[in-house]
């Protein structure tokens, strides 16, 4: 599955991945939780990164986002590929960022 990736402190980039919990949860180093951005996308992040001290990664659209994230794409309630319109606008070019404290 394609997806957009980004952890604390990098640029994102586009990356294919397993669609299954197991790769979820190792690329967002724990459980995960999906935070709905739009009708055909979301963003998967770590359920406890703030419990668990991982640094700030950015926030989008006023929600701040911890350790590493994903986007990826949504067809009814199911997980795909992030559709071609979100990986060509770059969504977290104008994400803000703020230093971890």
């Amino acid at each position: 599955m394609r997806v957009i990736y980004k952890s604390p402190g990098a640029n994102p980039f586009p990356a294919d991945i397993d669609n299954t919990v197991e790769q979820y949860q190792n690329l967002v180093g724990g459980y995960f939780e999906m935070v709905r951005i739009g009708t055909d996308a979301a963003i998967i992040c770590n359920d406890e990164a703030l419990l668990t001290g991982m640094k700030l990664n950015c926030t989008v659209m006023g929600h701040p986002f911890y350790g590493p994230i994903f986007l990826v794409g949504l067809r009814g309630n199911d997980f795909c590929d992030v559709p071609g319109a979100w990986e060509e606008m770059n969504v977290f070019k104008d994400v803000e960022r703020r230093a971890y404290e």
